[in-house]
């Protein structure tokens, strides 16, 4: 029996290492005369070997290519750093990871956007100009981890599906046109600047167990709410932190019904049309920690404040109402 596991791992092992060593780099188009070449993207996915590396040729690729090996998708920019590689659209199913680099995808073409279902990987230095990105679960156990980092999007950023906890979709340093759909997933939100007439973030809407993403230091610009939840988010809760509300109608609207600790701390709001915090009705038992915030001009700066909320060190300027209490309760600790 020992020995049967002893040969088993063995063989895994070897397997394992035959998959990296065969490993390829190859180029769609034709400024790389020295590598493997394929006149579309589609032909080099169906043909290289887990771990690959496809470097793409400057210009318009009027396909949608559907990726189901681990690899690399990288488009040659321009000697000025110019991506010049467009696409219609991008489809990555149940592997991982798959990283795409330097492509536009969906600007003139008739579609638009990138799909990871059941798969994880890095979106990088892209330009999404029509349809979004997606993380769908689509009834896996997990989407592993998907992070879009250095990019432009024209749509929402979702992860939606059946997903469990272990999920993570994380967006650092992006422009994003749309909002951000997190449904069940976890994650870290940094630096990013998100622009939109509907909602900025929606968290744990999902139909699994929610896990609160981190949001440190995003702008959030025009939109109706500025970040959204309800309830069934577990663990820590709701941290949001050192982020810009601007011109939002409601910077921040947790839902009556949270269940977990909320903790809004060294945000800054500026000309809310609403409130720049609304908590609704009163959420008995929960505690709001709300510290260090900054409101300039808004009707109203902390709606719904119940007993159990924690105001400390907040600084308010051209506001109407600082706070205002929820129907039927006393006001919360204040400092």
């Amino acid at each position: 029996m020992k020995t049967s596991s002893i040969l088993f791992s063995a063989c895994v092992c070897l397997a394992l290492a035959a998959e990296t060593s065969f490993a390829q780099t190859v180029a769609v188009g034709t400024c790389r005369p020295r590598l493997t070449s394929y006149s579309t993207i589609s032909a080099a996915v169906a043909a290289v070997t887990p771990g690959s590396t496809i470097l793409v040729c400057p210009g318009a690729y009027p396909e949608s290519p559907t990726i189901t090996t681990p690899l690399t998708l990288q488009g040659l920019t321009s000697e000025a750093g110019v991506r010049t590689v467009y696409v219609q659209s991008i489809s990555v199913q149940g592997t991982g990871p798959v990283n795409i680099r330097n492509v536009v995808v969906g600007q003139g073409l008739t579609s638009g956007g990138i799909i990871y279902s059941g798969s994880g990987g890095t979106v990088e230095s892209v330009d999404v100009r029509s349809g979004g990105i997606s993380a769908l679960g689509l009834g896996v156990s997990h989407i592993s981890s998907l992070t879009v980092v250095n990019s432009s999007v024209i749509g929402n950023v979702s992860a939606n599906g059946t997903v469990e906890a272990s999920s993570e979709l994380n967006l650092t340093n992006n422009w994003i046109s749309g909002g951000l759909d997190y449904g069940d997933a976890g994650g870290l939100v940094q630096g990013n600047t998100i622009v939109t007439t509907g909602i900025g973030i929606v968290l744990g809407d999902g139909a699994g167990p929610d896990v609160a993403p981190t949001i440190n230091g995003n702008t959030i610009v025009g939109a109706t709410y500025g970040i959204t939840f309800g309830g069934g988010i577990t663990g820590s809760g709701v941290t949001i932190t050192n982020n810009h509300f601007i011109s939002n109608g409601t910077g921040i609207a947790p839902s009556q019904y949270a269940t977990e600790t909320t903790t809004i701390e060294g945000n800054t709001f500026i000309q809310s049309s609403v409130a720049a915090i609304d908590f609704g009705n009163c959420n008995d038992g929960v505690t709001h920690n709300i510290k260090e915030n900054t409101f300039v001009g808004a009707p109203v700066g902390i709606e719904g404040v119940d007993r159990f909320a924690v105001l400390v060190g907040n600084n308010f300027y051209n506001v109407t109402s600082p706070t205002s209490t929820c129907t039927g309760e006393s006001a919360g600790s204040r400092k």
